[in-house]
């Protein structure tokens, strides 16, 4: 019933997307104020068609399709043939690539890509792909019932012989999964934590990339009852008469290095010795009951140098010691990764494999590097152990890096060892024309952008064009935007040029011829608006694409007089069409374009239709005395925000939410977004004993925590932010982290500043905004108060000059109301409008992220579709200001869960039983204004994990696990206390699930409902005390319920089917 509340939701927003996006000034379709001069544009042209089409790493059952952009288009059609028959259409998509699965083997298909617009679509490109024969693996065979090799009082050792074809086993005990659900390479597994003198049943399944199969007949084993110590009776030992003789002086020891802490060291036996005297550097290592003839020397300091000496011993004397045996510890060495020529102007990323060695082993990590110059990796190696790094994923900006080489080689002692990343590349620079022409006093003018491309003639999304003028006088051009204004009389040569050292490319120009300008008027600029009036390409502007756009032209009387108004029109330029502007009747004096205007009434005017709102666009303006202007907007990649609303339920206080409607209006007249899709999840509880409104110290940060893990679980994309109720005052409204996905706030007891200011300020953070400079905030952005200021009043955070537009009223307003500038949303001082700055690093956070792109809800069901069912697991903690790291208990997850990507100062240290140590780096989640780290981290699951670590520059911290306390307030009704079962007992009566669990085993609980239809929905989530009622009212016949218990470091996963 969730799912179906879920679509209505989609279904309300989409209706209130189409009539609100567009909503701009100066419409035709929707202002009076310019229906009478304004002409309806006709239908637009559509997109340029797409060039080529890529077959890339197909299988036995799916085909990946892939092309370069389509100019102009802002999604793509995807339709499929089978053996010549009709297309079929299988999805709308806004990336430039597909992957259609779910196919038949050694089978041919035919494949059209189209590019559309909102209004039209091109023609489409055709190819065939044959996908590969059939390579799917018979299921495994049922094992044979897994046998026992050792049984204590707390464990019992299994094993099982091999099944033809299997790559992994999984165990249950008493029909729970053990370890985790994680997958087990080998043929063992020494399950702990057990009872003494208990029987338990086992099973083991054999699995595939195929599936698994049944599982095995079950096997019963008894754990042994605790010993029983007998009182301890000292022997009677008769006299013994010492020799007086010692035995012979043992021959020097042998030492082998292990790694950088520890030393083995061995000796030859001595005749009539009954122990030996082992000391390093002259002290005694060995103790005084040392009979074995090795040791391992442990806890050294790396590269560190020590002398070891053997004596042997009879009963009452030693020999003299041995000659010395040198040995020195392996010295841990750095690894320095060097990156040259990166062009990481469109916030592209290089992922490499690194390579090395710690005291256990080799390792390895995949580590993002984001910019020129030297980072320290976080992965070690040893003297005398080999070391490498490999590019893991090249960045999306079209360069082609390399590393110096595949195996670099062997370190000395003490010796950082540098691998060099070269990503200097060759690529191509072209404009349009080779000539073009303009006049006298027009500013601004995007006459031709250059074209960057790599030899295969890829568009680059470069931002690293850098233009100049030949003759400044006669014509100056901004460096980063291209634009030309246009000075005096003359020629210019405007030359475009890549940076060499990232690209070897030949520059690029044309010939620019400037004449007088005759015309008793004066074109001058352009403007464009969604929310904020900005001149086409300033260091600002963007634009949202596919969502109306107010277009304002700057137009002078060129001397005091009457003038006539010539008309003005603009056309986006391929298309067919032009649309007529809405002029004043008289025209202001040129006053050398210095002042804004903050009315429709002082410029011509009108709208552009969000159809034609694409990257790429550039603007044609024409007027009917001879003048033309050229503008090239900056149009963002995506404009999709998707929210989930969360009520929280604290101390039975539920919060109020707004409506969906409220949510849209808000974030599409502050932010840069198209679409907002607001869904709503069921009221949610957290763990643990609040105050009212969260006014306990570090209360707001627990439950952001456990908001984000809920989100995690629920393996959402989506934005969560979860409503507090606010029945009580507190110092705190919201909190975020910066960035992610995850916030928190007052709800709508706080009144339309809950809305306005709380929940667009803390979704903002979550899109990389940090606090402006105004009412105190800590953990301001430099970028305000960085001199020369970006514009007067930064440092306050107040607003720049640029007029504000509200689409959604039609309203142009100035940033000054009563005298006094308004201030950035993100500062303290109740601003609602975002500034340029913050509103333009939203944009370009959310630029090329797939989750902020529009994509269809069947095309997100068949992205999950494509991902393996692989056993996960989520750690996740928190990282105080003092650097102590408190873990919360392991969660399983089983499903189409998504590995989150390596990379970050920050590791995994996991220990297993099997004697494996697993080192995975990953990202913390700042707060907005809290000194602690947050992160949560889903990766492969893990089996009988011993010891998790948390390191920071392969440094360790203190690292400790979430208190088990007893009993804490669960928010769900609790059930009788009564004796815990050795596992669970579960019960669903009509719509609830009764769960009793053994809390003292495993002190943590959770519970996942899973919809036929692939939806997750936590239950609940370490969840303690031992019995608990769940309501499953959302649930139906058929949906399955996936419970696990945790003693912390390791689950047993239970899946029951809904009845």
């Amino acid at each position: 019933m969730k799912f179906k509340r879920t679509i209505l939701c989609l279904l309300s927003t989409m209706s209130l997307l189409l009539a609100g996006c567009g909503g701009g000034g100066g419409s035709t379709s929707s202002t009076s104020s310019t229906s009478s001069t304004s002409s309806s544009p006709t239908a637009a042209s559509p997109p340029a068609a797409v060039s080529s089409v890529a077959l890339q790493a197909s299988s036995d059952t799916s085909v990946n399709l892939s092309w370069p952009i389509a100019a102009g288009a802002s999604y793509y059609e995807v339709w499929r043939s089978n053996g010549g028959g009709t297309f079929a259409l299988l999805g709308h998509v806004s990336l430039t690539g597909y992957t259609d699965s779910g196919l038949s083997a050694a089978s041919t298909y035919t494949y059209r890509v189209v590019a559309c617009s909102s209004s039209a679509c091109a023609s489409g490109y055709e190819i065939s792909a044959t996908t590969k024969a059939s390579t799917s693996l018979a299921i495994p065979a049922q094992p044979a019932m897994p046998t026992t090799s050792a049984i204590a009082s707390e464990q019992i050792s299994l094993a099982w012989a091999a099944v033809d074809g299997a790559a992994y086993y999984q165990l249950q005990r008493s029909t729970w999964v053990v370890g985790n659900g994680a997958q087990i390479s080998a043929l063992s597994y020494i399950d702990s934590g057990l009872t003494a003198a208990t029987s338990y049943s086992y099973q083991v399944r054999a699995c595939n990339a195929s599936g698994c199969s049944g599982w095995s007949a079950a096997a019963a084993f008894v754990t042994l009852t605790l010993p029983v110590v007998p009182p301890v009776v000292p022997p009677v030992v008769p006299p013994v008469v010492p020799p007086v003789v010692p035995p012979a002086v043992p021959a020097a020891a042998t030492a082998v290095v292990v790694n950088s802490s520890s030393i083995t060291v061995s000796w030859a036996s001595v005749t009539g010795a009954l122990r030996y005297v082992l000391t390093r550097d002259g002290i005694d290592i060995g103790g005084t009951t040392l009979t074995s003839l090795s040791k391992i020397d442990t806890g050294l300091a790396q590269n560190s140098s020590h002398s070891y000496q053997v004596q042997a011993c009879n009963a009452s004397v030693c020999s003299s010691a041995s000659t010395a045996t040198l040995a020195t510890t392996r010295a841990i060495d750095n690894i320095l990764l060097n990156v040259s020529g990166f062009d990481n102007t469109s916030g592209a990323s290089i992922i490499l494999r690194v390579n090395g060695a710690n005291d256990s082993g080799g390792v390895y990590g995949l580590q993002s590097l984001y910019s020129n110059g030297v980072t320290t990796s976080f992965i070690p190696t040893q003297s005398g152990r080999s070391y490498s790094a490999t590019i893991a994923t090249q960045a999306n900006n079209g360069q082609i890096c390399s590393v110096s080489s595949a195996l670099v080689g062997v370190p000395a002692a003490l010796v950082d060892v540098t691998i060099n990343v070269n990503c200097l590349s060759p690529a191509m620079l072209s404009f349009a024309n080779i000539n073009a022409s303009t006049v006298v006093g027009v500013s601004g003018n995007i006459i031709q952008v250059a074209l960057a491309q790599s030899l295969a003639g890829v568009t680059l999304p470069t931002k690293a064009v850098r233009y100049s003028s030949s003759n400044p006088l006669v014509a100056s051009v901004d460096s980063i935007s291209g634009a030309v204004t246009a000075l005096s009389v003359g020629n210019a040569t405007i030359s475009a040029a890549l940076p060499a050292d990232q690209y070897t490319a030949t520059p690029a120009s044309y010939r620019l011829t400037v004449g007088a300008n005759s015309a008793a008027t004066r074109l001058a600029h352009v403007e464009v608006a969604q929310s904020l009036a900005q001149r086409p390409g300033s260091l600002y502007q963007i634009l949202t694409p596919g969502c109306d756009a107010l277009v304002r032209v700057y137009l002078y009387a060129s001397a005091s007089g009457p003038v006539s108004v010539p008309a003005v029109s603009m056309r986006v330029r391929g298309s067919s069409s032009a649309i007529t502007l809405t002029c004043p009747t008289s025209l202001p004096l040129y006053d050398g374009d210095v002042n804004l205007s903050y009315s429709l009434s002082g410029t011509c005017y009108g709208t552009l239709p969000g159809s034609l709102v694409n990257p790429g666009l550039v603007l044609d303006i024409a007027t009917t005395d001879a003048q033309t202007m050229a503008a090239a907007p900056n149009v963002n990649t995506s404009d999709t925000l998707n929210l989930m609303l969360v009520p929280l339920t604290i101390n039975a206080y539920t919060a109020t939410l707004p409506t969906n409607a409220q949510v849209m209006a808000v974030f599409k007249r502050i932010m840069p977004l198209g679409n907002v899709v607001v869904t709503v999840h069921a009221p949610w509880t957290p763990v643990g004993s609040f105050a009212d409104s969260l006014t306990g110290t570090g209360q707001y940060g627990n439950v952001l925590s456990q908001v984000d893990q809920l989100r995690v679980a629920e393996n959402s994309q989506k934005h969560y932010f979860g409503m507090i109720p606010a029945v009580a005052a507190n110092g705190t409204a919201g909190l975020g982290y910066v960035p992610g996905l995850t916030a928190i706030g007052n709800d709508m007891r706080g009144g339309a500043y809950s809305l306005n200011n709380v929940l667009v300020h803390e979704v903002g953070h979550n899109l990389s905004l940090l606090h402006a400079p105004c009412g105190g905030p800590t953990g301001t952005d430099p970028y305000f108060s960085t001199l020369p200021l970006p514009w007067f009043g930064a440092d306050g955070a107040k607003l720049s000059d640029v007029p504000l537009f509200d689409q959604g009223s039609n309203l142009l307003s100035s940033p000054v109301v009563s005298g006094a500038k308004l201030t950035d949303l993100m500062a303290y001082c109740s601003g609602t409008w975002l500034s340029e700055y913050s509103y333009q690093k939203v944009a370009l956070y959310i630029r090329g992220r797939t989750n902020y792109q529009t994509v269809l809800a069947a095309d997100h069901a068949a992205l999950q579709s494509q991902t393996a069912s692989v056993p996960m697991m989520l750690v996740s903690g928190v990282i105080s200001a003092d650097a102590h790291v408190t873990l919360n208990p392991v969660q399983s997850l089983i499903g189409t869960y998504v590995d989150a990507p390596e990379g970050g100062r920050y590791q995994l240290r996991i220990v297993s039983n099997d004697g494996k140590t697993t080192y995975r780096s990953f990202q913390v989640q700042e707060v907005d204004h809290l000194a602690e780290l947050h992160f949560n981290l889903v990766m492969p699951a893990i089996s009988g994990i011993v010891s998790i670590m948390v390191q920071k520059d392969a440094q360790p911290l203190a690292t400790g696990m979430l208190p088990a306390p007893s009993v804490r307030n669960m928010g769900v009704s609790a059930l009788s206390a009564a004796a815990r079962p050795e596992l669970a007992d579960i019960k669903q009566v009509g719509k609830q699930l009764q769960v009793s669990w053994n809390n003292t085993r495993y002190p943590w609980l959770s519970v996942m409902l899973m919809s036929k239809g692939g939806s997750r929905q936590a239950l609940a989530m370490n969840a303690v005390g031992g019995n608990l009622n769940l309501d499953l009212s959302t649930a139906a016949a058929g949906d399955t319920l996936q419970i696990s218990v945790s003693d912390g470091l390791n689950s047993l996963l239970k899946t029951v089917l809904v009845q």
